[in-house]
């Protein structure tokens, strides 16, 4: 395990890296607000000290004013008017000016935007499949009778001696199957299956049986059980996609230890991932009658082939 633990520390060394920049970020927007504070606050005195300034002279004026118009002598009040230079233009800033008020919200705006934006690029990138990664159990009482499932509820595979008659039997045989105890009815669910280097397997999805009764009595009767309508198969290295009649061969070249299985209930899409590389393989539109469940078929191990288990990828985490 010491390529997990490399591959660990060299993660949360990158994790470390970008929760540093984002700080960093953040430290920065906190010192552009309390410098524009600062600066605002220093505005704002230097406002109060040209109104103080107005208003002294206004108030001088004023005191002027009220000596001249008491003088009743003409000769008098000429004089004091030109010693007063009551008859020029006084040099007061205009009174529109003096009500504009200065505003600090174009830069906060900035700033807020500038958050807005961070936090809409960490999210945009962080929305991963992983984060819907479903923890789905198989149920036993579902699986064909030639299928073992672990104590877990995690594995299936094919157990029982093959036969002649098995040989003769098609490889994707649906019956051969185990549904999930999962059902499905609404929004978007996601799942994964570790198929490793099996050689045949089938994965998709069911209707199922409705009832448990409903269930036995398939296996009785002999009836194709969990009977997948919408599925992909692996045989000898080809992927097959199936959704109903529509088939699709995938392109050469794919070797998938992970299979993800995406389905948005309310938009009626299914699509198949390679879980390793979240690489999207193929999605279809499906019709969806009613609850959907997640449907395994591990195929027969022919001459000791494809006795490996498919196992569900539930998720863990670190304690």
């Amino acid at each position: 395990m010491r390529t997990a633990e490399a591959y660990r520390v060299r993660i949360a060394a990158k994790y470390s890296h970008v929760k540093a920049l984002i700080e960093k970020d953040e430290q920065l927007m906190m010192n552009i607000i309390e410098t524009e504070e600062f600066y605002t606050n220093k505005w704002l005195q230097f406002k109060r000290e040209s109104y103080e300034s107005h208003i002294r002279d206004i108030n001088t004026l004023l005191t002027a004013s009220k000596s001249l118009l008491q003088e009743h002598n003409n000769l008098k009040f000429l004089q004091k008017l030109k010693i007063e230079r009551l008859g020029s233009r006084l040099e007061i800033g205009p009174l529109l000016l003096i009500k504009r008020e200065y505003t600090t919200s174009h830069r906060m705006e900035t700033v807020e935007r500038l958050a807005d934006s961070l936090s809409e690029a960490v999210s945009r990138n962080t929305e991963r499949l992983w984060a819907n990664l479903r923890a789905i159990h198989l149920d036993a009482d579902t699986a064909h009778p030639n299928l073992d499932v672990s104590s877990d509820m995690l594995e299936v595979c094919w157990s029982k001696q093959v036969t002649q008659e098995d040989k003769e039997t098609e490889q994707t045989q649906s019956e051969y199957s185990v549904l999930a105890k999962e059902a499905f009815s609404s929004g978007c669910q996601y799942w994964e299956v570790a198929v490793w280097e099996k050689p045949y397997w089938l994965i998709g999805l069911s209707y199922g049986p409705d009832t448990k009764a409903e269930q036995k009595d398939t296996l009785a009767s002999g009836n194709v059980l969990n009977k997948a309508f919408c599925y992909i198969y692996h045989g000898n290295g080809k992927y097959l996609v199936c959704n109903g009649s529509e088939e699709t061969v995938l392109p050469m070249g794919l070797k998938i230890q992970k299979l993800g299985v995406w389905v948005d209930l309310q938009r009626g899409t299914l699509s198949f991932y390679d879980a390793d590389t979240l690489k999207l393989l193929h999605s279809f539109t499906v019709d969806l009658f009613g609850p959907v469940y997640p449907m395994f078929n591990p195929c027969i191990g022919l001459n000791e082939q494809n006795t490996q288990p498919l196992v569900l990828f539930n998720l863990r985490s670190r304690k």
